[in-house]
């Protein structure tokens, strides 16, 4: 049987780590897409983008890995049975259980750890991504703009039509004062130049105009020509990082249940610290409920009916996104306790996994 468990494996792990490779590189797309776009455009060093890239990795892992598993069971057993060899060893008196019990326990140790890892490595990442990806925002101001593009900063929205990275020259900037009451107050310049100092951005305008409609009479309106205007925002760049830091997707374990601690002592709803929490144990235990799945669906499945089975198995697993979504939904609504809402993916696809895997030892 030893024999039997290594071949499995063996015959597993590779098909394991091209479904993590294929799966990783689809969600990767818009990120390299957009880390591509720091270096290319906005002129951010190659080595801190790599650092940037690599914490985004983890949180990539808690997806990819539950698929590749999947994709890794499924490919791999279902060689097996094109190839007959999982007659063959059904016909020496192994059950098809015990064929998969090895990618099984593997799938079970992998959830196991990667709930530790959900819980703690990726919220940590997190933040540092956050960290680090205002530090290059201090260090280099135009990262925080993009061309013909409008960004709000403070209450006002800044459209700039060209940038010049290295040298921080605007061409064409026009920026809207939004207010309460009355009409916007709008400032355009032919030319402008971005300085930073703290935590602090200078707007030097060139050759331009301030308009802004009467608040009594709009037929009405008021304009100024200046040659030079400087406008200055205040970022507060420590308490924007600090308030992304402290977003829920980027809180510990340890540090959801503080929170959680505290909140209920204030009488405030946790409703969503708890869906957090939850969420990433049931995604962790998708790896294990996987397996679970595409062995069974493998273990039905006839010689040429491999792609068959692959595509019902992604079917499957976009079911799994829905009923997380919908468990997610039952638990901020309070129809479900978040602990039961959550736990409907794995049990459902379980459930089915389970009911295909006693009809495949009956074939």
């Amino acid at each position: 049987m030893k024999i039997i468990n290594k071949y499995v494996l063996r015959e597993f792990i590779p098909q394991f780590l091209l479904g993590l490779i294929v799966f990783t590189f689809i969600l990767l797309m818009e990120k390299i897409f957009y880390l591509t776009n720091l270096i290319l455009v906005k002129g951010v060093a190659a080595e801190k983008v790599v650092k940037l890239f690599l914490y985004t990795l983890p949180s990539l892992s808690s997806l990819t890995f539950p698929m590749a598993f999947l994709m890794g069971t499924l490919l791999s057993i279902g060689r097996l049975q094109d190839d007959n060899e999982i007659t063959a060893i059904r016909a020496g008196g192994i059950p098809q259980f015990k064929i998969t019990l090895p990618i099984l326990m593997l799938s079970l140790l992998v959830s196991i750890f990667m709930v530790y890892f959900n819980q703690n490595i990726v919220p940590n990442c997190q933040k540092k991504f956050t960290t680090f990806y205002y530090d290059i925002a201090y260090e280099q101001p135009t990262v925080k703009f993009e061309e013909n593009t409008f960004v709000d900063i403070e209450n006002y929205k800044i459209y700039i039509k060209k940038i010049n990275r290295k040298t921080n020259f605007l061409k064409g900037v026009v920026i809207y004062k939004t207010e309460q009451l009355g009409f916007p107050l709008l400032i355009s310049a032919k030319t402008g130049l971005i300085r930073q100092n703290k935590d602090r951005i200078a707007l030097d305008l060139n050759d331009g105009i301030m308009q802004q409609k009467d608040r009594e009479n709009p037929a009405k309106f008021t304009q100024a020509n200046f040659k030079t205007y400087t406008m200055t925002f205040n970022l507060n760049e420590n308490n924007q990082t600090q308030n992304y830091a402290k977003s829920i997707v980027n809180l510990t374990a340890k540090e959801l249940k503080s929170e959680m601690k505290t909140f209920a002592a204030e009488k405030i709803d946790i409703t969503s610290l708890k869906v957090q929490y939850y969420q990433r144990i049931t995604l962790a235990f998708a790896c294990f409920t996987f397996v679970l799945l595409a062995s069974s669906l493998a273990g039905l499945g006839t010689k040429h009916k491999k792609s068959i089975a692959f595509g019902i198995s992604l079917i499957l697993l976009f079911i799994f996104y829905i009923l997380l979504a919908l468990g997610s939904s039952l638990a901020e609504k309070k129809i479900l306790p978040a602990s039961i809402g959550l736990l409907l993916p794995n049990f459902c696809l379980g459930i089915v996994a389970i009911y295909l895997g006693i009809k495949s030892n009956k074939n």
